[in-house]
């Protein structure tokens, strides 16, 4: 008997079509997560109840239509969402990422049959134990990433499929069945019809997993055919993957250590990322060559410049790249916040309105501001109003 934690609002979804007379399965990454003993992060149902038939057998819980067209809703249950699909089989994926459509099914084994890869086409009753038709359990056992079926077919299918098996055999340290590797790399060329903001989604994932290193490393040509703006041969790839292996779980830190300033304005468009993404990989790149402060003042130049969050990403990307005085530098930086060191205007003890009262105006309250600001920073001055004052006023009788 398997022994998988079952929720109770898992449980209750499940009772509820069978007490009106579908067969109800948790099926796909939930089983393979509890299969692992990792608690999974959502359940999906699948069952032989038409969407129709769902409502009726499922009418004291909240249904949401997230894709009743193709058999699917979702049931709140506890306040958890459990996502319910008929059992069905997909039609011709003419644009190699999604079925022209599906029709529906009364057999368990031609649903799991439809799907990716063996460790995601297993299903679990709490009653009737776990239906596993190929081989997925035995694969989970061995550690490896296999297509259902034939790898070619499935990757024709669906041309993400490349990137989530990189995704999967990073996630958990597994390695690709050698026909689906060959497969992989033979059909690299559908990843053309993938949108960028899928690509960016699997290699985050990718970038984030305990294995990242060693798949970027096994699968270059795959790599370089999502993302073309990366350069993923020679000695510079290679001291790359060296440093996202040490590098800390963060996305902009790992996608900086791929590329340089040269490049990253590229990779970036490329990928459509976020702003907040590609304003850190920006900085990150270009501040990269810099020398790390072993200093306060220069920790706390660094924290002006980058702020607090990207100063310390730029120490975690020196200390991945193995730069020296970059553990120091990220002693200086925490040593600085723990202080309250001075590094913004805002904490600077004045303001322009006591400039303003001295006769400033315009531009010439911002640069004194600033050139204040340095002075503390670099220790030249105290941070408290008096002293301050005194420093404005001899600049202003410099300018």
């Amino acid at each position: 008997m398997l022994q998988i934690d079952w929720p109770g609002y898992v449980l209750a979804v499940l009772e509820a079509l069978e007490r009106a007379g579908y067969e109800a399965w948790a099926v796909g990454g939930c089983v393979r997560d509890a299969l692992l003993g990792r608690v999974p992060h959502d359940w999906d149902v699948c069952t032989l109840a038409t969407p129709p038939q769902m409502r009726r057998a499922l009418e004291g819980f909240r249904l949401v239509d997230t894709g009743e067209k193709h058999g699917t809703l979702t049931a709140v249950a506890g306040g958890e969402p459990v996502e319910i699909t008929t059992f069905r089989a997909d039609g011709a994926y003419t644009d190699h990422r999604r079925p022209d459509g599906v029709s529906f099914v009364r057999s368990l084994r031609e649903d799991l049959a439809r799907r990716d890869f063996t460790v995601n086409a297993m299903a679990c009753h709490p009653a009737r134990g776990l239906a596993d038709y190929f081989g997925g359990r035995e694969d989970l056992r061995w550690g490896l990433i296999r297509c259902v079926g034939e790898a070619d077919e499935r990757f024709n299918e669906d041309g993400l499929r490349l990137l989530r098996a990189l995704r999967f055999a990073a996630r958990f340290r597994f390695a690709i069945e050698p026909e689906t590797a060959e497969a992989l790399r033979r059909n690299r060329g559908l990843l053309r019809f993938i949108a960028r903001e899928r690509v960016l989604s699997e290699l985050r994932g990718m970038l984030l997993a305990p294995g990242a290193a060693e798949i970027l490393a096994a699968y270059p040509e795959v790599i370089a055919a999502a993302v073309p703006q990366l350069r993923t041969e020679g000695d510079a790839w290679r001291r790359a993957l060296a440093a996202v292996e040490k590098a800390p779980a963060d996305f902009s830190v790992r996608l900086a250590l791929l590329t340089d300033s040269r490049n990253a304005a590229d990779l970036l468009s490329g990928l459509k990322t976020d702003c907040e993404t590609r304003d850190d990989v920006l900085a990150l790149t270009r501040r990269r060559g810099d020398t790390p402060p072993r200093d306060a003042p220069g920790a706390r130049r660094l924290l002006f410049a980058l702020g607090e969050e990207r100063a310390r990403k730029l120490c975690g990307l020196w200390r991945a790249e193995g730069r020296e005085g970059a553990d120091e530098a990220a002693e200086q930086i925490e040593a600085a916040l723990a202080r309250q060191d001075c590094h913004t205007l805002a904490q600077l003890q004045i303001g322009g309105r006591q400039l303003t009262a001295m006769g400033l105006r315009g531009p010439a309250v911002g640069e004194t501001l600033r050139e204040l600001l340095f002075a503390v920073m670099d220790g030249r001055i105290e941070n408290e109003e008096s002293a301050l004052l005194d420093a404005a006023k001899r600049l202003s009788e410099k300018k």
